[in-house]
């Protein structure tokens, strides 16, 4: 709900006068008994961000009319900035950082995929200004949100999202007899594949489960024929991996 000065009800038949009060995330009144004759209230100032409830109670000349339903309003307090890096990545369990907002119990993160408001990823009570997502996230792009809560239950608006690529593979050339890569954001190392391309299928010939450079020479004894060499980028962190996107380069031996 966002933050506002101005309260609104319907008008009573018959009632002469509106009586209101205003009370905070305590019940402590900040307002309290003020009569109307109007179906509105502006504030002259805005409360302090919290949380506040709204009541009130029309009278006539004869009833004065039961306490109409409590209505919860929150005032949003200024959001935080996140300001981990929103460059496409490897790793699939970031950690995600942002600004501390001054009095602030907890933090929770969000993350959602674009054109979805279901959370793929929540965490609540974090105490720290930063977190690391320990549910890898899908390849992709995804929507990441943080807000800070505060002792009395209210919370500060949702930050700016940061949009963010995990899951990037790297572009392959091959150029006089050497495949070389850009290094992968994020990669601690590359998965290589070399197969030979015939007419019964594929066989492989280099199979380099942790290669750690981001070139690779071709054997000098590879016969004529048709090769394609894949690669993906993996990261390995804390006993999780990160494997980003195949790609590959298809090339003939004269």
């Amino acid at each position: 709900m966002r933050a506002r000065s101005e309260f609104t009800w319907y008008v009573t038949p018959f009632a002469g006068l509106h009586t209101y009060g205003l009370q905070d995330g305590k019940d402590d009144f900040i307002l309290r008994r003020r009569t109307t004759t109007e179906s509105a209230i502006n504030l002259s100032k805005s409360p302090t961000p919290g949380q506040y409830s709204f009541r009130k109670v029309a009278n006539s000349r004869r009833i004065t009319s039961n306490v109409s339903t409590r209505h919860n309003q929150e005032l949003w307090r200024s959001p935080v900035t996140i300001t981990s890096s929103s460059a496409g990545t490897v790793n699939a369990t970031p950690t995600i950082s942002w600004t501390s907002a001054s009095g602030a119990l907890t933090y929770e993160i969000f993350v959602t995929k674009p054109g979805s408001e279901v959370p793929v990823y929540t965490r609540t009570g974090i105490k720290e200004t930063s977190h690391r997502i320990d549910v890898p996230l899908t390849h992709g792009l995804s929507c990441i949100q943080v807000q800070a809560v505060y002792s009395d239950g209210s919370r500060c608006s949702l930050s700016k999202v940061q949009s963010l690529q995990t899951g990037i593979g790297t572009k392959l050339l091959d150029a006089d007899g050497t495949v070389s890569w850009d290094d992968a954001n994020g990669a601690t190392h590359y998965e290589l594949w070399l197969n030979r391309l015939g007419d019964s299928g594929r066989s492989m010939i280099v199979c380099e489960t942790v290669y750690l450079a981001t070139s690779y020479v071709l054997p000098s004894n590879l016969p004529k024929g048709r090769y394609q060499t894949w690669l993906r980028p993996v990261r390995a962190e804390s006993g999780l991996l990160s494997c980003g996107a195949w790609t590959n380069v298809t090339f003939e031996i004269p």
